[in-house]
């Protein structure tokens, strides 16, 4: 019996439903240890990589929203001209209709936007007023 005012015994501890009962993509969930990419309409701190999913279908030439902001490649179109180092890892998810995840860090003096992949990195900027998103 219990004690009038006493606090009441903690539940037991509940185990995740299975990766495949989720109805996500198992492969986000079965991470150890690394948090989930972000993606278009996420916000994130500034100064710090973070991962960021790219579905198959989006343009390299307008990154986002995130944080907010559009962004497009100080250096010109990368749809049109991807890097070198880029364009086999690109079209090997977008044939296989994957996403592929790259690191992201926003800047904000002045603002820009960083993205890395394989070893080679892209600055943008943020997007003209009248962009839209690609995905």
């Amino acid at each position: 019996a219990s004690r009038p005012g006493a606090a009441a015994p903690p539940p037991p501890p509940r185990s995740p439903a299975p990766a495949a009962d989720r109805g996500c993509d198992p492969a986000f969930f079965d991470r150890p240890g690394s948090p989930l990419p972000l993606g278009p309409g996420s916000i994130t701190e500034t100064g710090i990589p973070v991962e960021y999913r790219l579905p198959p279908d989006c343009s390299l030439d307008v990154v986002g929203p995130l944080n907010a902001t559009l962004w497009v490649p100080a250096s010109g179109s990368l749809d049109a001209d991807p890097p070198a180092s880029w364009a086999e890892t690109i079209d090997a998810a977008r044939t296989d209709d994957e996403s592929f995840v790259v690191s992201v860090e926003v800047r904000i003096d002045p603002p820009t936007l960083l993205v890395e992949m394989i070893g080679h990195s892209e600055t943008y900027t943020p997007a003209p007023s009248g962009i839209d998103p690609t995905c």
